[in-house]
């Protein structure tokens, strides 16, 4: 169960780190 949850956290950071270059690009 918390492992699970670790690994949510984890895609979480990756998509906002994600987003963030994506905006970035865009400016």
């Amino acid at each position: 169960m918390v492992k699970g949850w670790n690994v949510t956290i984890r895609v979480d950071l990756y998509t906002v780190f994600f987003v963030k270059q994506i905006l970035k690009g865009i400016c």
